[in-house]
Formats: structure tokens, C-alpha cells, sequence
């Protein structure tokens, strides 16, 4: 009898601090929260024309991102060809727009 009185009061208190509160139901349209923290990143538009200031050329392939990079922030990996017909891999922090890495070219 004790038993039932303290789970009977525990799901009382549970209850009331919402922990077996049901799903909130959607409406036909209505997209669920997603739980995954999203932050505001640039476009690739916006990342090739930073590229463009400091290294004049044009990216070669696609670009690759957002993706995780080494370090585990979001990164633009671009294959960049130089207006010198120089071939870079550049490395471009998907959040800031900073780039990161630049390799080969000059």
C-alpha cells in the first residue's frame, strides 16, 4: 500500500513538471521542431565570393559542404583554379566565412 502511495504521488509530481506530458499533436502542414541545433550558415554564393576577393579564378567541381571538417566545425571544401590555371583546395569555415586553409596555387 505504502508502494502505490509514493509511485501514485512520484507521478503526480512527474505530471506536473510536464515529464509524462503527451506529444503536442501537429496540424496538416505543421513541421515538427527539429531538435539538432541549427546555426546560420553563409551560402556557397556567399563563400565563392569571398574566395573570388583573394584568389581571382573560378571554383573547379562542385562545392563540397557544409560538412564536418577536422576540427568539427562546418566547413566548404572548394577546388578552386586560378586565373594563373592553378589548381587549390580551399578550406572555408561554413559559419564565419573565414577560410581556413588554402592549398596549392601559388
Amino acid at each position: 500500500m505504502v508502494r502505490r502511495l509514493i509511485l501514485a504521488a512520484l507521478m503526480v509530481a512527474m505530471a506536473s513538471q510536464g515529464a509524462l506530458a503527451a506529444p503536442a499533436r501537429l496540424t496538416p502542414g505543421e513541421e515538427r521542431p527539429s531538435p539538432v541545433l541549427r546555426v546560420d550558415l553563409k551560402t556557397s554564393d556567399q563563400i565563392l565570393s569571398n574566395i573570388r576577393k583573394r584568389y581571382p579564378g573560378r571554383p573547379n567541381g562542385p562545392v563540397e559542404g557544409p560538412r564536418p571538417g577536422p576540427d568539427g566545425r562546418l566547413v566548404y571544401v572548394i577546388r578552386w583554379l586560378t586565373d594563373t590555371n592553378e589548381v587549390m583546395f580551399i578550406t572555408v569555415d561554413a559559419e564565419s566565412g573565414q577560410i581556413i586553409s588554402a592549398l596549392g596555387g601559388r
